[in-house]
């Protein structure tokens, strides 16, 4: 359920401009970073979240990429 409301998120922001800001737990960051690689949902279990970093995902308009991900601020 969390993979498929992330997902459905991530298809709906695709077409809107500007920058969208999500604060959530690592589950949910790891559900859309599957996503977006298309990789198996079982793969959430593989990437490891650092609490209070940052993950960015950039979009065309037709695609989402993974641009950063565990970015620390600092």
């Amino acid at each position: 359920a969390v993979a498929r409301r992330g997902a459905a998120l991530m298809e709906r922001l695709a077409g809107e401009s500007g920058h969208t800001i999500a604060l959530t737990h690592a589950v949910p960051i790891r559900a859309v970073i599957v996503h977006v690689l298309g990789a198996p949902l079982s793969s959430v279990w593989k990437i490891d979240i650092e609490p209070l970093s940052l993950t960015e995902f950039r979009s065309d308009g037709r695609r989402w990429v993974l641009h950063a991900s565990g970015v620390v601020a600092g």
